[in-house]
């Protein structure tokens, strides 16, 4: 019955379910070993494996690729580029890019 309503086997929809909540803490900025101990791997080797089966990235690689853009001070959150021309902050005044 599982199978037929949710269209996977309980396992399956079990692994993917463990894979997107790994995917929010690491968005969350929880580094992968904490992810993988927060989430019962047996090891942190055992869930790159596993992330990378699933989104074809490394946890690490995922991580490093997420890049907000912070409007407080126009800047990328990891430091990177400045806002673009015209851009306005959540408080409604002209983004500078001067950061603070």
């Amino acid at each position: 019955m599982f199978t037929r309503d949710i269209g996977l086997p309980p396992k399956h929809w079990m692994k993917l379910e463990r894979m997107v909540v790994a995917r929010r803490k690491l968005e969350g900025g929880k580094s992968p070993e904490e992810v993988a101990r927060d989430l019962g791997f047996t090891s942190v080797h055992v869930f790159r494996r596993q992330f990378d089966l699933y989104y074809q990235t490394t946890p690490e690689r995922f991580q490093s690729a997420r890049k907000i853009f912070d409007p407080t001070n126009g800047h990328l959150a990891d430091g990177g580029i400045q806002a673009p021309e015209g851009a306005v902050s959540a408080s409604g005044s002209p983004a500078t890019g001067q950061g603070g």
